[in-house]
């Protein structure tokens, strides 16, 4: 009797050390296919995981960010509630859970989860959670959240061109009237700034503090054709013409982007300069036909500069048709 019920014994352990073997492997298996983009093969191996050990937190959370990588959204968001339900200090599944609200416009819970993520201070997600949360701030328009996230990535990160240039589009719309107030400040100070008035009131955005952002970002990495664009833009706001078409041809020597081209053109545009401003309307809708702002500054620049009223109302219907409201 004792003999066969050391057999059992034995057995049994071989069998469930065999079954924890398994489920890791099964893992390994759903990783590399999540990697190779092969998102309902990893799926499947993911089931089989769970159905294994079903307490396994980090195969819920990522299963779900493989159903949100096939635009399954309330499943994915199913499975990450399950695995921060298992785990709340589950950081992968935390941020995936953010992810998935950010998706689904549930923008209160995501920069929950991201701001859990940073109070947990885990090294491996901390700055991708700020900023996914500095991101989802502007987005709301609160621009100094935004702006204080970023600074805390540059403070760990200072050669972070991105970083740099995300603060400085958020410095762009942010309004510093209250530090600039001051009628003693001097106007070629504030000749950086764009001021505006609204409602009674005076509008200081902080277009100096973004030049400066773009310019550092710049500064670390020549080629980095993103951060030109944006100093473009702002220097087209301030009037510094010959600034922002400089930055703007850096930034299309670097890469030929159909928002790049759509700058220039309107640069152009902005300078009665109708015949380069028509190429460049040109080359960027051939770099994306369903760029609907180039089609409606196209046809707005043939009916006011070139004559044109037939070729304008062709490019303001096309700009409707691809879903431009038009008055």
């Amino acid at each position: 009797m004792k003999k066969i019920f050391l057999l059992i014994s034995i057995i049994t352990f071989f069998a469930c050390n065999q079954k924890s073997n398994d489920y890791k492997e099964l893992y390994k298996l759903a990783l590399t296919e999540t990697d190779n983009g092969n998102f309902d093969e990893a799926i499947d191996y993911l089931d089989q995981v769970i159905k294994i050990k079903p307490d396994f937190d980090s195969a819920y959370a990522e299963r779900s960010y493989n159903y949100l990588s096939i635009d399954e959204a309330e499943l994915a968001l199913k499975d990450a509630d399950k695995a921060v339900k298992l785990n709340y200090n589950n950081t992968c599944a935390l941020y995936y859970r953010g992810m998935i609200n950010d998706y689904l416009y549930n923008t209160d819970e995501a920069i929950k989860d991201y701001t859990h993520i940073i109070r947990l201070r885990d090294s491996t997600y901390m700055n991708v959670a700020l900023q996914e949360r500095a991101y989802m701030f502007y987005n709301s328009n609160q621009f100094e959240k935004s702006i204080e996230d970023f600074n805390r990535i540059i403070e760990s990160d200072s050669l972070n061109e991105s970083a740099y240039t995300s603060r400085g589009i958020a410095k762009s719309k942010n309004d510093v009237y209250r530090l600039y107030s001051d009628s003693t400040t001097s106007t070629s100070f504030l000749k950086y700034f764009r001021i505006s008035f609204s409602n009674n009131s005076t509008i200081i955005l902080d277009t100096k503090g973004a030049i400066e952002d773009f310019s550092k970002a710049i500064e670390i990495n020549p080629k980095y054709d993103f951060a030109y664009y944006n100093r473009a833009k702002i220097y087209d706001e301030l009037d510094l013409i010959e600034k922002a078409l400089t930055d703007i041809n850096n930034a299309i020597k670097l890469e030929e982007k159909s928002e790049y081209y759509l700058t220039r053109a309107l640069i152009y545009k902005g300078n009665n300069d109708a015949e380069k401003s028509l190429n460049d309307f040109n080359k960027a809708i051939e770099i994306n036909p369903e760029n609907e702002i180039a089609y409606v500054n196209r046809g707005y620049l043939k009916r006011e500069q070139l004559n044109d009223k037939i070729g304008s109302a062709k490019d303001l219907e096309k700009a409707e048709e691809l879903g431009l409201p038009m008055d």
